[in-house]
C-alpha cells in the first residue's frame, strides 16, 4: 500500500506546508515510491510478481473503512 494522500498531514504537521502542497507533494512521494518498487518487482519472477499490486491510500479510505475507524 502507498500511504500517499494520508501522508499530508505529516507533511503539514512537520514541515508546515499548507494543506494543498502538502498533499500534492504526499502524491509525488507516492509516485517515487511506486516507481521504485515497480523497478524492483520487474527483478521477481512473473509468478511472484502477478500477485503484487500497488494500493493507493483513496483506495483504501472506503465507506467500510470510514465505518470501522469510527468504531474504534
Amino acid at each position: 500500500m502507498i500511504a500517499d494522500d494520508i501522508a499530508y498531514i505529516n507533511n503539514m504537521v512537520f514541515s508546515k506546508y499548507t494543506r494543498n502542497y502538502a498533499l500534492k507533494r504526499a502524491r509525488r512521494d507516492g509516485d517515487r515510491h511506486i516507481a521504485w518498487w515497480s523497478d524492483a518487482l520487474a527483478h521477481l519472477p512473473e509468478e511472484q510478481a502477478r500477485r503484487v499490486r500497488f494500493v493507493r491510500w483513496p483506495e483504501v479510505e472506503t465507506d467500510l473503512y470510514k465505518r470501522q475507524v469510527e468504531i474504534t
